[in-house]
């Protein structure tokens, strides 16, 4: 099963602005990391972020690791979610943050396991991830 992985990034967060291109492990941002992490596990890493002109450098990231991209609205992740998966003829996928750089391949592989055989519509992360493990997120139907 090849898991498209919708990484979920974009500079307008409040938190902690632009904590994606902070610097983590082998000299490597946090979002190349987990896109190497995606790429790694076998999984169809596609970047999913806004059309704001503050995202261009995200874009960038995305042709120099030789993934796809897709941009889409700002504040509505789900909008921008389901316009991806339309675009790319998607009929499911799982979430990856880009701040989360340990998420789980067993995890994310069951619970799209789960999702596709099953024929479930959404597949929430465990307790633990959600409580700050961050090891899966959510697998969903498009």
């Amino acid at each position: 099963m090849r898991v498209p992985g919708l990484i979920s990034v974009r500079t307008g967060s409040t938190r902690l602005p632009g904590k994606h291109h902070l610097p983590f492990g082998d000299n490597r941002s946090v979002l190349e990391h987990v896109i190497y992490r995606a790429k790694t596990y076998g999984f169809r890493p596609i970047l999913c972020t806004t059309f704001e002109r503050s995202d261009d450098p995200i874009v960038n990231i995305a042709k120099s690791e030789n993934i796809e991209c897709f941009r889409g609205e700002s504040l509505n992740r789900l909008k921008r979610w389901a316009d991806c998966c339309r675009e790319f003829n998607l009929d499911w996928f799982h979430t990856i943050d880009a701040d989360d750089p340990f998420f789980e391949k067993s995890d994310i592989e069951r619970s799209c396991t789960l999702l596709v055989e099953e024929k479930w519509d959404i597949v929430a992360p465990s307790v633990s991830s959600a409580s700050g493990g961050a090891t899966v997120g959510y697998s969903i139907t498009s």
